[in-house]
């Protein structure tokens, strides 16, 4: 749909949660022009009747999937998996008088409803801590659920009474999760070094001692977190620096640290 005036903007915001249209609005970043109608247009959209329009369509995809891979004996019977892989890596976490401790992120997937238990981690230790989710909200509006793709805050409270939240325990980086993935946070005892300029990286461990990688090279590599695990899953993209030594790569396995390794790193932690 093509938004030329303001009419046509107030006509293009209440078809925009039916999922049937996409307004086309034109703009000119040097004279201005079209810029009301872009406001006009974002002023008068029903904020919770879009909310609920995404979630709608994306349960719906979510149907759509699951049935083509079920019989139809189980048809009647079927219910959607709720649980069964949730995923919010935590972009922020606050302490909001009246409401408690909150955390904020992105569902990367699954579905998060008030009054889950979730789980999240790693802390230090490695460990993932039980959470109940008291309250949802996103785009500040109160929700029941979000799912895949909302940017949302949880308030929630530990399942531990003698536990309490704060932000120096749960910090950015960590994960919320249902299932309790302590078998996917590594923390393995090698060291990455860079020398001086003209010099390449290499990596040391034990009495081995050998030069790696070259600019342009591909190799898989064994790496650690030196001081505390952290989330990791195959699949995922991670780059790693040190000094001028720089890298792109994808986790491709997950390798649980050993006993040698979980007594030296616990010494690196309290020296």
């Amino acid at each position: 749909m093509l938004v030329k005036s303001l009419d046509e903007a107030v006509n293009a915001a209440k078809g925009l949660p039916s999922n049937r249209l996409t307004p086309i609005l034109p703009l000119s970043n040097v004279t201005g022009d079209g810029l009301d109608n872009l406001r006009h247009l974002l002023h008068c959209v029903d904020v919770e009747a879009l909310v609920r329009s995404a979630q709608s369509f994306s349960n719906q995809d979510n149907d759509h999937t699951n049935l083509g891979t079920l019989s139809d004996k189980s048809l009647s019977s079927w219910t959607p998996p709720h649980g069964l892989s949730v995923e919010m890596p935590i972009d922020d976490t606050y302490q909001v008088p009246g409401a408690g401790f909150v955390i904020a992120g992105t569902i990367v997937t699954g579905t998060i409803k008030t009054n889950d238990v979730v789980k999240i981690g790693p802390d230090h230790n490695g460990h993932f801590h039980k959470v109940v989710v008291r309250s949802i909200e996103s785009m500040y509006i109160p929700l029941k659920e979000v799912v895949t793709g909302q940017t949302t805050a949880l308030g929630i409270r530990s399942l531990n009474k003698k536990q309490v939240l704060n932000r120096g325990n749960f910090r950015k980086g960590m994960d919320t999760v249902i299932k309790d993935l302590t078998d996917i946070t590594f923390r393995k005892g090698m060291v990455l070094v860079n020398l001086a300029t003209d010099e390449k990286p290499f990596v040391s461990r034990r009495n081995v001692e050998q030069r790696t990688i070259r600019t342009g090279d591909r190799a898989v590599i064994e790496f650690t977190f030196l001081h505390y695990a952290e989330f990791v899953k195959p699949g995922m993209r991670f780059v790693f620096r040190d000094g001028q030594a720089k890298g792109i790569g994808q986790v491709t396995r997950v390798l649980l640290p050993d006993k040698d390794d979980l007594r030296h790193n616990n010494q690196l932690d309290s020296s």
